[in-house]
């Protein structure tokens, strides 16, 4: 079941992306090998949905999604923009559709995406994927908050993070970055990397942080789901706050 995203209540626990990256082995995600099939068998890429241009509405705006798959497993990955200047909480839909019928759908979640923020969002189908599929429609399923700030929104705002770096000295293509809390409160929460590629989506990483004192410093860890090595921009920020 999706866990259902809240914005002043504990949040998610481990992110989805962590989740996915479990189920589908760290050994499996860290190689370079590509997992990412961001086109149909035949080398067509699937097109984009009517249904993105209905999501405008709610003022949450989708790149072109890319899909991930490994031993019957995936997700689809999508880069989500918050256009307005209210801080967003929301759950997302996609379907997979092949000559018009509907051969797969997955659902994700977005936490606090602060006004005029771009980030990633993992949409998991633990069932599996199809092999082909010639379109795929995204559109917000419910906006949970919509307001001028949340506590989590506040409280991201006091962590400090750090430019990331990708861990090649014992090739697990895990990527470190440091986290600072300036707030007086200890916190745990989770952080993504977003990797783009000439504007576009190619892969994230996520990883959680445990009960960070205030004043300190960690390192988190995130694994990486897609292409995290072919990138000309990264947007680090925190993915959601679990307290």
């Amino acid at each position: 079941m999706l866990p259902r995203v809240t914005s002043d209540a504990p949040g998610m626990g481990l992110s989805m992306a962590v989740a996915l990256a479990v189920l589908l082995g760290a050994r499996a995600l860290a190689t370079g090998a590509p997992i990412v099939d961001v086109a149909n068998a035949d080398g067509t890429p699937p097109e984009a949905s009517a249904s993105v241009e209905a999501a405008r509405s709610d003022g949450i705006t989708f790149g072109r999604p890319i899909v991930v798959r490994k031993d019957g497993m995936g997700a689809v990955l999508v880069l989500v923009s918050n256009t307005t200047d209210e801080v967003k909480s929301f759950t997302i839909k996609a379907s997979l559709s092949r000559a018009n019928a509907t051969v797969a759908q997955l659902a994700g979640a977005v936490n606090d995406l602060r006004p005029h923020e771009m980030r990633a969002a993992d949409l998991l189908a633990f069932d599996g994927l199809p092999a082909t599929y010639d379109r795929i429609d995204l559109r917000v399923d419910q906006v949970v908050t919509s307001a001028t700030t949340t506590r989590a929104a506040g409280v991201a705002a006091k962590l400090k993070l750090g430019a990331p770096s990708i861990d090649s000295v014992d090739g697990s293509g895990r990527i470190r970055v440091a986290v600072t809390n300036d707030d007086v409160q200890p916190h745990s929460f989770a952080v993504r990397a977003t990797f783009l590629r000439d504007g576009d989506l190619v892969g994230d990483a996520v990883g959680d942080v445990g009960d960070l004192g205030p004043g300190q410093t960690s390192q988190a860890t995130l694994l990486p789901l897609g292409d995290t090595t072919s990138y000309d921009q990264v947007l680090v920020a925190i993915d959601s706050v679990a307290s």
